[in-house]
């Protein structure tokens, strides 16, 4: 899974992935109604999904400052 070596790279692992659709939705349809182009969204999306996967239980979605932050690490990565 790609996601996984990513965070494995950022030093993370999943732990739960209950609520990981959820947090890729959720973050994907607010980008969308922000007017963000659909890569933007998806990658934003992914993001999230990835977030909540290194957490336990259906709560712990990212905000926004800490979606930001993820993203600026994967652009290290790249």
């Amino acid at each position: 899974m790609v996601v996984e070596s990513h965070l494995e790279r950022l030093g993370r692992r999943v732990v739960d992935t209950v609520g990981c659709g959820d947090a890729f939705i959720g973050t994907f349809a607010a980008s969308k109604v922000m007017g963000l182009e659909d890569d933007e969204a998806l990658r934003r999306g992914c993001a999230a999904d990835s977030f909540k996967a290194t957490r336990k239980g259906t709560r712990g979605d990212p905000t926004s400052y800490e979606l930001d932050q993820i993203l600026l690490e994967w652009e290290a990565l790249e």
